[in-house]
């Protein structure tokens, strides 16, 4: 394994630290309008604005390099944050944006106890023992026992399995893919999905009857007494 190095290593934090603070204000914003839009709006709003800017960035390394987009692991890996997402903002409507937060942020606990079975790192019994307070710790936030307590709040756990096993996959099989890459076949996925659930909803959705029709049915049943 390569040494990082200390800049290197503050780059990284600052980062992290960037895009959660990001990803936080993202997660206010869909809190405020998902009792407005439908799920599948906001993958389609959300991807529209950043497929074009993702592409843009491509052009001076060369617009050949989406191709890697659809790559196994890269498309994995979009598979995986998408139904992370899908799981995190259906919550949204139902529950405090700080409690789904604070089950998503679980994420680093299940990296931590993933990595011991597929890259075979040792946590030791002080890592075990973190894990296993973090996890007491957010038992005792949700009160799975309490009469506040809904179905809707194991969603952004579920989440965060999800965006763990997108990590897992991160930094096993695509560490050297470009991030400018990678970040296009998430929303290329996102809008796919978005889409494909904006069809089918059109599909599926029951029509209205007409006036002449209602006008009609009202006819008939009056001599039942309907």
């Amino acid at each position: 394994m390569q040494r990082i190095r200390t800049s290197q290593l503050g780059l990284g934090i600052g980062l992290i630290l960037l895009s959660v603070f990001l990803l936080s204000g993202a997660d206010a914003v869909v809190k405020a309008v998902s009792a407005d839009f439908p799920l599948w709006q906001i993958y389609v709003a959300r991807s529209l604005f950043a497929v074009p800017i993702l592409l843009g960035l491509l052009v001076p390394d060369g617009i050949g390099r989406a191709s890697g987009m659809l790559r196994p692991w890269a498309l994995l890996r979009s598979l995986l944050l998408t139904a992370m997402w899908i799981a995190y903002y259906a919550a949204l409507p139902h529950m405090n944006l700080s409690l789904a937060a604070t089950a998503l942020y679980t994420t680093p606990l299940f990296i931590a106890a993933l990595s011991t079975f597929l890259t075979g790192d040792r946590i030791g019994w002080r890592g075990l023992a973190g894990i296993a307070i973090g996890f007491l710790g957010v038992l005792v936030i949700l009160r799975p026992t309490g009469a506040d307590f809904s179905a809707w709040m194991l969603l952004p756990i579920l989440a965060a399995l999800f965006y763990a096993l997108a990590a897992m996959v991160t930094s096993m099989r695509c560490a050297d893919e470009s991030a400018r890459v990678l970040a296009l076949s998430l929303h290329g996925c996102l809008l796919a999905t978005g889409v494909a659930a904006g069809s089918l909803r059109h599909c599926f959705r029951s029509p209205r009857p007409t006036r002449s029709f209602s006008a009609h049915g009202r006819r008939c049943m009056a001599p039942t007494g309907c």
